[in-house]
């Protein structure tokens, strides 16, 4: 029986994943000419964000709020594990405006992708990190101070607690735009919806909010002691999940330097 509720609830998450993506951008599109930026993209993410974690019976508890910040840019960088992670980094952080970077080929997609090219969410070439700068700070201009640029270091979801090797990437355009780094640990997200896992399980994922790493006057030389610490930050949240393993896996990626 309890593989059967979780069929049942995996059918219903992807079901909802698919089509809601889709209302969810449609909403976006009928609203955006009427309905002033930033409030109505974040509006509508924070929506899909809730009720996909509803659909699939996450609770979300978050620690360190008070290191959230509301009046100046920051790059946010977390540990992944789940696709449960970009929603739960949405709603989650709701006091400032999420952005991510999208390759721009996604636009392409029906409502979802339309939604997307005309937000002000970061589009660019695959690769391109000069032009996820440029565009970064174009949106902190007409945004305003309170957004974060999300950026999960690892680059793809991790099958076990410990993170991945971190790449450079991210950790380039923090250092370029001399944006602070806002350093979070996503716990638990992998153990409900994880790589290894085919099917959701409800629970509970808590994101533990660590305070910012600064960035402003280091340059590209200095990319190997930054990223380190913001390692050691983000596996600090993480100690109830995985214990020293985290802080035993590498830190820097030799390869695949994208952002």
């Amino acid at each position: 029986m309890k593989l059967l509720g979780r069929l049942l609830l995996g059918v219903w998450g992807f079901l909802w994943a698919a089509v809601g993506s889709s209302l969810s951008g449609l909403l976006y599109l009928l609203g955006s000419p009427f309905l002033p930026e930033p409030w109505w993209t974040d509006t509508v993410q924070r929506l899909f964000g809730r009720l996909v974690l509803l659909s699939v019976g996450v609770l979300l508890r978050v620690e360190g709020k008070e290191n959230i910040p509301v009046d100046r840019p920051c790059v946010l960088m977390a540990n992944h594990r789940s696709y449960l992670d970009i929603p739960a980094v949405i709603v989650g952080l709701r006091r400032i405006s999420v952005l991510f970077v999208a390759k721009r080929e996604l636009t392409r997609i029906p409502f979802f992708g339309w939604a997307l090219g005309a937000s002000y969410h970061i589009k660019v070439d695959r690769g391109n990190r000069e032009q996820a700068v440029a565009a970064l700070r174009e949106s902190v201009r007409k945004v305003g101070e309170g957004i974060g640029l999300a950026v999960f270091p690892e680059g793809t979801r991790s099958p076990v607690p410990a993170p991945l090797p971190f790449k450079k990437g991210g950790f380039y355009v923090a250092v370029d735009t001399g944006f602070p780094i806002l350093p979070v640990s996503i716990r638990n997200s992998g153990e409900l919806f994880g790589k290894r896992h085919r099917l959701p399980r409800p629970g509970r994922i808590t994101l533990v909010v660590h305070p910012m790493i600064p960035t402003e006057g280091l340059t590209r030389a200095g990319i190997r002691p930054l990223m380190a610490e913001v390692r050691r930050s983000i596996v600090s949240g993480l100690e109830s999940e995985a214990g020293g393993a985290a802080a035993a896996a590498p830190t820097v990626s030799g390869t695949g330097e994208t952002a």
